[in-house]
């Protein structure tokens, strides 16, 4: 059985507000994120607060939805982040029950088939693909307990522990041989 998004979440379209030097909250774009939907780095607090109406302000839990990006990603919003708005590149989904958690949901969007999904039934492609809110709305997801959606959500983590692991491995491995061909190449000119 499958619940659509509408149906255990509200999902908004977000702000466009000027960025400033000095700013007290962060402004959430796509380029801050990785692959994973990990912070690459600590957001600049670029928007002024008086710039920020209460409603557009991030609350724990809420899945960030990359919808007008070169890419597509989902990551779930934590308040350690610190007080931060969403970009208008950005459609936020804010579950309505305690059945699924943000972070299964988050990896299920960011799965191959959801990727396919949004492909198909997207019209609204310009020069940088746009994922509209309806579509996200009518994507359904597998309803299964919380129990199994904590063991994939395990699995996942585990496994992106392996890449980075592995990354690590290949990054130190490039360096040493970089370095062996370099030491031979220094040996020749002497």
């Amino acid at each position: 059985m499958k619940n659509k998004v509408k149906n255990i979440a509200v999902v908004q379209t977000w702000v466009f507000l000027r960025t400033w030097k000095n700013g007290k909250v962060a402004y959430l774009q796509a380029k801050h994120f990785n692959d994973y939907g990990e912070l690459r780095e600590k957001p600049v607090f670029d928007i002024k607060k008086e710039d920020v109406q209460e409603k557009h302000l991030l609350q724990d839990w809420d899945i960030l939805f990359s919808a007008k990006w070169t890419r597509n990603f989902a990551t779930v919003y934590r308040s350690e982040y610190w007080p931060c708005v969403a970009s208008s590149t950005f459609l936020v989904i804010r579950l309505t029950t305690v059945d699924y958690k943000p972070d299964f949901i988050a990896l299920i969007l960011n799965n191959f088939q959801a990727s396919e999904y949004f492909r198909e039934n997207n019209l609204t492609w310009t020069t940088v693909k746009s994922i509209s809110k309806k579509i996200i709305e009518e994507f359904e997801i597998w309803i299964i307990n919380i129990e199994e959606q904590t063991k994939l959500l395990d699995i996942y983590n585990l496994h992106k522990e392996q890449i980075k692991i592995l990354e690590n491995l290949i990054e130190k491995k490039d360096k040493l041989i970089n370095s062996i061909i370099l030491q031979y190449n220094n040996h020749d000119n002497d």
